[in-house]
């Protein structure tokens, strides 16, 4: 059938269903940096009788960065639990992630210089390529953040470990203890990264924590049929909607994406995955066309509609983005090449 070569049947939660959700993630980030906040661009768009629905899709999109974290915590502990030398590794992963970011943010970065559009002095050029600033690109925080819980792992794992009740204990105290205490970030240079690591850490854990017990391989295993599987996440999708809608709660939203997970364990959208794989470039590359300071004011010149103009970012943002991985893996055969050819 022809819906197959766009969705494909899945049987537990893997590295494709993880990259369907980072694709509708990105696409959901694009979604709340552009409809979320009170910005030139956001302003100029023709909205008509839809500017609530565009603004309640912006700020539901802030929950991309709980499916981020939530993916990054699963496949952590399935990459390296049981592993030896764990902090070696996770200074290498750590390594690998610096190397990707640079790669990536070179060309934005020397785009914008040739066009007059970035000055920026040597200090806070260092501060940002080592993400302890993130003034260059204001959604770059994240990197930061996901670094910390890398260096956290190694507790993570231990919290994971313990007896079944005190584990139980602890998710509950991270869930729901670790975002009360986000608004209590001391003051200085380093309080927004204390607010996002208390805030996003539970999304993390809870990553760990469904990896360590297998939740969805247990799911399927209890829910046989395709059918009531579907119509459990489907359930706890609802509700866990209808509680971030009324009350908010912040576990709410870590259940929507575990739900969403889920169904990614059932199914698997090829353009999500398709998405997923350049996600991160289009992480990094994407707010360049929003934010106010760079390019924005080219792109309403494109149109004032607030859903071609979304599709047009998802679109440049991918393009940037594949052509520069394309580039590196060009120079890494050629680099490669040369290195064989010297034996």
């Amino acid at each position: 059938m022809r819906w197959e070569k766009w969705v494909s049947s899945s049987s537990g939660f893997d590295k494709e269903s993880s990259l369907a959700i980072k694709g509708l993630a990105i696409l959901l980030m694009i979604a709340h940096h552009l409809f979320a906040f009170s910005r030139p661009l956001t302003l100029a768009l023709d909205y008509g009788e839809n500017k609530q629905l565009y603004r309640f899709i912006g700020v539901s999109g802030k929950m991309c960065v709980v499916m981020f974290m939530f993916v990054a915590g699963y496949g952590t502990f399935v990459s390296l639990q049981g592993k030896s030398n764990l902090f070696g590794l996770l200074l290498k992963k750590v390594k690998a992630i610096y190397f990707e970011f640079w790669k990536i943010s070179a060309f934005p970065i020397i785009g914008l210089l040739l066009l007059g559009l970035l000055n920026v002095g040597l200090f806070e050029f260092v501060a940002n390529a080592l993400c302890l600033s993130s003034s260059i690109n204001g959604t770059w925080w994240f990197l930061q953040t996901y670094i910390i819980f890398l260096l956290l792992v190694p507790v993570s794992f231990m919290l994971v470990s313990v007896t079944k009740y005190a584990q139980l204990l602890i998710l509950l105290v991270v869930v729901v203890i670790f975002p009360l205490l986000s608004k209590y970030a001391p003051d200085g240079y380093f309080r927004s990264s204390i607010h996002y690591a208390f805030y996003y850490f539970p999304a993390f854990y809870c990553g760990i924590f469904f990896a360590k017990h297998q939740i969805y391989n247990r799911v399927l295993s209890v829910f046989v049929k395709r059918s009531s599987q579907a119509l459990l996440f489907g359930v706890v999708l609802a509700l866990a909607f209808a509680v971030r809608i009324v009350w908010g709660f912040n576990i709410a939203t870590i259940l929507i994406v575990a739900a969403l997970c889920g169904f990614a364990s059932l199914w698997r959208i090829r353009f999500f995955v398709l998405l997923g794989e350049y996600s991160m470039g289009m992480w990094l590359i994407h707010d360049f066309f929003i934010d106010p300071r760079y390019l924005s004011k080219w792109m309403i010149l494109i149109t004032d509609s607030p859903i071609l103009i979304f599709l047009a970012i998802a679109l440049i943002s991918y393009f940037l983005a594949y052509v520069i991985s394309r580039f590196w893996t060009s120079v890494d055969r050629v680099i490669t090449g040369s290195a064989l050819q010297k034996y």
